[in-house]
Protein backbone atom coordinates (compact mmCIF):
# COMPACT_ATOMS: atom_id res chain seq x y z
CA UNK A 1 0.00 0.00 0.00
CA UNK A 2 1.09 3.61 -0.77
CA UNK A 3 1.59 5.87 1.64
CA UNK A 4 0.45 9.56 1.11
CA UNK A 5 1.62 12.63 2.54
CA UNK A 6 -0.85 15.28 1.19
CA UNK A 7 -1.78 14.33 -2.71
CA UNK A 8 1.79 13.12 -3.05
CA UNK A 9 3.49 9.53 -2.66
CA UNK A 10 6.39 9.53 -0.05
CA UNK A 11 9.90 8.77 -1.28
CA UNK A 12 9.65 5.26 -0.52
CA UNK A 13 7.05 4.53 -3.11
CA UNK A 14 8.28 7.14 -5.79
CA UNK A 15 11.45 5.19 -5.76
CA UNK A 16 9.96 2.30 -6.52
CA UNK A 17 7.73 3.81 -9.45
CA UNK A 18 11.47 5.19 -10.86
CA UNK A 19 14.03 2.86 -10.30
CA UNK A 20 14.38 -1.09 -10.85
CA UNK A 21 16.84 -1.22 -8.29
CA UNK A 22 18.64 0.45 -5.50
CA UNK A 23 21.82 2.27 -6.52
CA UNK A 24 25.18 0.76 -5.62
CA UNK A 25 26.85 4.41 -4.48
CA UNK A 26 25.51 6.87 -2.62
CA UNK A 27 26.87 9.85 -1.65
CA UNK A 28 28.05 8.39 2.12
CA UNK A 29 30.07 5.25 0.49
CA UNK A 30 31.18 6.31 -3.47
CA UNK A 31 34.94 5.29 -3.52
CA UNK A 32 37.04 7.88 -4.59
CA UNK A 33 37.47 8.62 -8.29
CA UNK A 34 40.71 6.67 -8.84
CA UNK A 35 41.84 3.48 -10.80
CA UNK A 36 42.08 0.64 -9.14
CA UNK A 37 45.46 -1.13 -8.14
CA UNK A 38 45.36 -3.78 -10.80
CA UNK A 39 44.26 -0.96 -13.41
CA UNK A 40 47.25 -2.22 -15.77
CA UNK A 41 46.39 -5.27 -16.30
CA UNK A 42 43.16 -4.62 -16.62
CA UNK A 43 43.48 -2.09 -19.74
CA UNK A 44 46.01 -4.74 -21.62
CA UNK A 45 43.72 -7.27 -20.85
CA UNK A 46 40.78 -5.62 -22.04
CA UNK A 47 42.57 -3.81 -25.25
CA UNK A 48 43.70 -7.28 -26.01
CA UNK A 49 40.31 -8.93 -25.62
CA UNK A 50 39.17 -6.42 -28.24
CA UNK A 51 41.89 -6.94 -30.70
CA UNK A 52 44.12 -3.59 -30.43
CA UNK A 53 40.91 -2.62 -32.30
CA UNK A 54 39.02 1.08 -31.26
CA UNK A 55 35.40 0.98 -31.06
CA UNK A 56 35.15 4.10 -32.65
CA UNK A 57 36.96 4.37 -35.87
CA UNK A 58 38.08 0.44 -35.78
CA UNK A 59 41.90 1.59 -36.39
CA UNK A 60 44.09 -1.55 -35.54
CA UNK A 61 46.91 -0.58 -32.92
CA UNK A 62 48.74 -3.96 -32.00
CA UNK A 63 52.13 -2.26 -33.67
CA UNK A 64 51.43 0.93 -31.39
CA UNK A 65 49.81 -0.14 -27.88
CA UNK A 66 50.35 2.93 -26.21
CA UNK A 67 47.85 4.78 -28.48
CA UNK A 68 44.88 2.48 -27.83
CA UNK A 69 43.39 3.79 -24.29
CA UNK A 70 40.20 1.85 -22.39
CA UNK A 71 37.57 4.64 -21.82
CA UNK A 72 35.08 4.34 -18.61
CA UNK A 73 32.09 5.25 -20.15
CA UNK A 74 30.18 6.26 -17.13
CA UNK A 75 33.68 8.60 -15.93
CA UNK A 76 34.27 6.17 -12.45
CA UNK A 77 37.92 5.51 -12.59
CA UNK A 78 36.87 2.69 -10.15
CA UNK A 79 33.96 1.06 -12.25
CA UNK A 80 36.19 -1.05 -14.16
CA UNK A 81 33.20 -3.35 -15.09
CA UNK A 82 33.44 -4.82 -18.45
CA UNK A 83 29.95 -3.19 -19.55
CA UNK A 84 31.46 -0.03 -18.41
CA UNK A 85 34.86 -0.20 -20.57
CA UNK A 86 35.22 0.57 -24.07
CA UNK A 87 38.70 0.24 -26.28
CA UNK A 88 39.68 3.54 -28.38
CA UNK A 89 42.85 5.05 -29.77
CA UNK A 90 44.11 8.46 -28.31
CA UNK A 91 42.38 10.51 -30.59
CA UNK A 92 39.10 8.76 -30.34
CA UNK A 93 39.01 9.01 -26.90
CA UNK A 94 40.27 12.93 -26.57
CA UNK A 95 36.79 13.31 -28.13
CA UNK A 96 34.14 11.65 -25.71
CA UNK A 97 32.35 13.90 -23.48
CA UNK A 98 34.82 15.21 -20.02
CA UNK A 99 37.94 14.34 -22.48
CA UNK A 100 38.25 17.62 -24.32
CA UNK A 101 41.76 18.69 -22.44
CA UNK A 102 43.14 15.45 -23.31
CA UNK A 103 46.65 16.38 -25.36
CA UNK A 104 47.54 14.19 -28.68
CA UNK A 105 50.69 15.11 -30.17
CA UNK A 106 51.05 15.96 -33.64
CA UNK A 107 53.18 12.93 -34.10
CA UNK A 108 51.01 10.49 -32.93
CA UNK A 109 47.75 12.26 -34.70
CA UNK A 110 49.67 11.94 -37.19
CA UNK A 111 50.86 8.04 -36.69
CA UNK A 112 46.94 7.12 -36.18
CA UNK A 113 45.96 8.95 -39.33
CA UNK A 114 48.49 6.99 -41.24
CA UNK A 115 47.42 4.08 -39.84
CA UNK A 116 43.80 4.35 -40.48
CA UNK A 117 44.42 5.09 -43.92
CA UNK A 118 46.39 1.48 -44.00
CA UNK A 119 42.95 -1.06 -43.54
Amino acid sequence: ASCLVGSEMCIRDRYKTYFKEKPKYTCENVPPNDYPDDWEDISRNTRKQKGWECHDCGVNLNRHQNLLHVHHKNRAKFDSRASNLEVVCILCHSKKPGHSTMHVSTDNRELIMKVREMK
